[in-house]
């Protein structure tokens, strides 16, 4: 080899290996999902299915009415006391800290992380710079409430961080993180949901918004602004029924169309819901928000098949539940709603999934997963198996209780950063000879495996064995699959983290705990700093 291919050799290699986002140790490995049956009607014996409601109607109508509590009602951001309080409080450290959050001026040179791309560097001081002058955050001092803030979403919109379209990538060399996970994105809303604008961009192009869930940026022109006349409006027909969304396309959402105009005004979801205006024999004319003069918001009509979409509060069946259950089946994981592989549809992530499946029930989830098992944020009776070792998690799980009910599918599992539905205890059909073990349902990106030392006793390096969808799946401990690098190794069970809670949403909470209605109605008062800082929803791993 002549000298200066010799040159050029060592010149490309070491410009490969100096290129460290190129040639990264594998932190993911798919995960052999297909050993698990997703068909549910494999596992359950339709003909042993229960017909009667899972949810008795003192706890249906309990449920229902906190749905209107947050919806429209007194915790719902178009209720005067709740944005009196929220108002008077001072958005502004809140904020100072959220932008603090992705600051790489703030950060060591090792710590920098922010960054628009896997591959790219981090984002540069001017960056966040340009986007705190953007926010104008002197403006979120305390103030009177303004009944002109009242607004509602006339499409579905991402829920940002800043008030940017920018992705915020932490380095994808690390488990669990990459183009998947865009610290960025919140959360989701869907069309047709009440919020207060709580102040806008400089340029007018975003608005900080509060949802009868949290604080969130989206981009202004999918908000419009509401009058007395159409809050009262929209109240009655809600108040009169509701109607869900049932049944996508293929994983498609549906297009729902302006009866006058014949146009398509939004996509429809799961988890999305509108005010009844008529049912006939084959479907249902909702009201729907359209953007109308001077930025106000007005009630057209819209039509659904009854084979889309259900009256509200649907019966809480085992096949009812099954039947919405599927609808999200291997659905892509999408944290926030934000789905990477195509951008143009949202998803769903672990607690917008349960949030979603519940609704067309009457019953209201907060956003938050941790929140999903609050007795002052939900309706259910909460039990804590935390300090109990794996074996006895699963069976506290999976025994039932004086009334001879597991509360199966009523069932919400809270495992610190994840959370997931119980579906029941049932045999594996991959596996007709062994014992019954508890099944769930869950919208999840991964399991890790367990740490460990190489042949060198050098700890081995982190990962995860990705699922990243919405899927049947036992709670095992262990699971029979190793994970594959460098060596293989045992995962951790989903019931051995730290935290292992558990809430019944066909039970009520102890009087004594259940707040959740009471929780506005006072005189209002100022929020603190900390109530404000827990609904920006940015420290979530969902």
């Amino acid at each position: 080899m002549a000298q200066w291919q010799k040159s050029l050799f060592i010149f490309l290699l070491f410009f490969t290996f100096s290129n460290s986002w190129a040639f990264q140790p594998p932190t993911g490995f798919p995960f052999p999902i297909e050993h698990y049956d997703q068909d549910i009607t494999h596992w359950i014996n339709a003909e042993t299915l229960p017909q009667k409601p899972l949810m008795d109607s003192q706890v249906q109508d309990q449920q229902l009415k906190n749905f209107y509590d947050y919806y429209i009602g007194s915790m719902s951001p178009w209720d005067v006391n709740r944005m009196t309080s929220m108002v008077m409080g001072d958005l502004q450290p809140v904020l100072s800290s959220v932008f603090d959050e992705y600051d790489n001026s703030k950060q060591t040179a090792e710590d920098k992380k922010g960054r628009s791309a896997c591959n790219a560097a981090p984002y540069s001081d001017a960056w966040i710079t340009n986007i705190k002058q953007l926010a104008n955050i002197s403006q979120f001092a305390p103030k009177n409430y303004d009944a002109t803030k009242r607004g509602i979403t006339i499409d579905n919109l991402n829920v940002r961080a800043l008030p940017t379209e920018d992705r915020y990538f932490f380095n994808c060399s690390l488990p669990g993180e990459g183009d998947s996970f865009d610290y960025l994105q919140t959360s989701a809303l869907w069309a047709g949901t009440p919020v207060y604008i709580l102040g806008e961009t400089v340029d007018h192009q975003w608005y900080l918004i509060n949802s009868p869930d949290f604080i969130g940026w989206v981009k202004s022109a999918g908000v419009a602004q509401v009058d007395d006349k159409f809050v009262n409006d929209w109240k009655q027909a809600a108040t009169h029924k509701l109607v869900a969304i049932h049944s996508p396309i293929n994983h498609k959402p549906l297009g729902v169309v302006d009866e006058e105009t014949h146009t398509k005004r939004f996509a429809g979801y799961i988890g999305a819901f509108f005010p009844l205006a008529k049912e006939e024999n084959n479907g249902f004319h909702i009201f729907i928000p359209v953007m109308g003069a001077n930025h106000q918001a007005v009630m057209q009509q819209a039509f659904l098949k009854k084979e889309d979409a259900v009256l509200m509060p649907l019966s809480s069946t085992t096949s009812n539940i099954i039947s919405v259950i599927n609808q999200l089946k291997g659905m892509v994981y999408a944290w926030g709603g934000f789905n990477n592989v195509d951008p143009a549809v949202f998803s769903y992530d672990c607690s917008s999934a349960l949030k979603s499946i519940y609704t067309p029930f009457g019953i209201w989830l907060p956003r938050h997963s941790s929140d999903q098992v609050n007795p002052e944020k939900m309706i259910g009776r909460v039990s804590d198996f935390s300090s109990e070792n794996v074996d006895e998690r699963i069976a506290n799980l999976v025994k039932k209780d004086a009334a001879g009910s597991d509360h199966r599918f009523m069932t919400v599992v809270y495992i610190g950063g994840h959370v997931f539905m119980y579906v029941g205890d049932y045999v594996d059909p991959a596996h007709p000879s062994t014992t019954p073990v508890a099944l769930t349902f869950q919208s999840i990106w991964g399991l890790r495996p367990l740490p460990g030392t190489g042949s060198d006793g050098a700890p081995l390096p982190e990962g995860r064995y990705v699922i990243g969808q919405s899927v049947f799946f036992p709670l095992l401990a262990p699971y029979p699959e190793q994970y594959p690098y460098p060596v293989p190794r045992d995962l951790g069970s989903l019931a051995a983290k730290q935290i292992f809670q558990v809430a019944y949403l066909d039970q009520s909470p102890p009087t004594s705990l259940f707040k959740g209605w009471s929780l506005w109605k006072r005189q209002p008062e100022a929020m603190s700093q900390k109530e404000l800082y827990s609904l920006m929803l940015i420290d979530v791993h969902r």
